[in-house]
């Protein structure tokens, strides 16, 4: 009991007997009636005072007080977190992110230097060898692959020094396309007309005049073809550079055992990296050791 209500006590206890007596006094009942008001009126303007200024006590206070899950169990308030140290996402030192285990660079993923390789490293080779000179492709000298290709200007590779190669139509013998050779030549790339779909053909790698090998291949059959472009178009990754392209059109032909469409795919990129160089030369190198 403050102040103020023990006041209105005290007047209604000394005058409860006067106010009956007194109740028909109108000058005693106004009297009565203001000293209440004023004294309720004072009572309700302090608590307001002190309600406006409560929020911002705890306010100040709530600056003050650490967060509490800063707070551990018994102990002091943890430091700030470092917003730019390990480990905090979106700070500074991040880790760098996890390397793309299908390989940098290629759409679609897949590491295909090595994918390439290991489906050729499950192939027996039977690269024809004639002393320091290897036929390579068309087609690749694998076990079980056959000798069709799906390229209509075929890329030639071999190893070793030769003096001039020659393409023929078999088995007619017809020389349809020659080009003599330097000791340094390890590719020549047919520059005639499309050979026609279906047609069997020999080329001639020759060390002298009359030293010569001859290997036999042919192009596939239209419908077969045509389903291979279908599908190679697919392949095609908006953005992607010549060289991704190509890796994803050779490991597509090696899948297909079409390994001298594969190499070709390999050999046709301007100015590849050297990672491609060397996936190029361990494949040659495994068809002709």
């Amino acid at each position: 009991m403050d102040r103020f209500d023990w006041l209105r006590f005290k007047l209604l206890r000394n005058h409860r007997v006067s106010i009956t007596r007194r109740v028909r006094n109108p000058i005693f009942l106004v009297l009565l009636v203001t000293v209440a008001a004023i004294a309720s009126g004072v009572h309700l303007l302090f608590p307001t005072a002190s309600a406006q200024n409560q929020p911002v006590a705890q306010q100040s206070l709530t600056k003050q007080r650490p967060e509490s899950s800063d707070i551990p169990e018994g102990g002091q308030a943890r430091p700030p977190r470092d917003p730019k140290g390990p480990g905090t996402p979106g700070g500074g030192q991040a880790r760098p992110a996890p390397r793309n285990p299908r390989g940098p660079g290629v759409p679609g993923g897949g590491n295909l230097y090595e994918d390439i390789l290991n489906q050729l490293r499950e192939q027996n080779r039977i690269g024809v060898r004639g002393g320091n000179l290897c036929a390579i492709a068309p087609p690749a000298r694998l076990m079980g692959t056959g000798n069709a290709i799906w390229h209509d200007r075929p890329l030639f590779i071999w190893q070793g020094a030769a003096v001039r190669i020659e393409l023929l139509a078999s088995p007619s013998e017809e020389v349809l396309w020659s080009k003599n050779l330097t000791p340094n030549d390890t590719t020549a790339v047919y520059e005639g007309e499309p050979l026609p779909a279906g047609q069997r053909y020999e080329w001639r790698l020759y060390r002298s005049d009359k030293d010569f090998e001859v290997i036999l291949f042919r192009i596939l059959p239209k419908e077969e073809r045509d389903r291979i472009t279908a599908e190679l178009n697919q392949l095609q990754t908006q953005g992607a550079t010549a060289e991704e392209i190509a890796l994803q059109q050779a490991n597509y032909f090696a899948k297909k055992r079409l390994w001298a469409d594969a190499l070709q795919e390999i050999y046709s990129v301007p100015n590849p990296s050297e990672q491609l160089k060397q996936l190029g030369q361990e494949i040659t190198t495994y068809l002709c050791r």
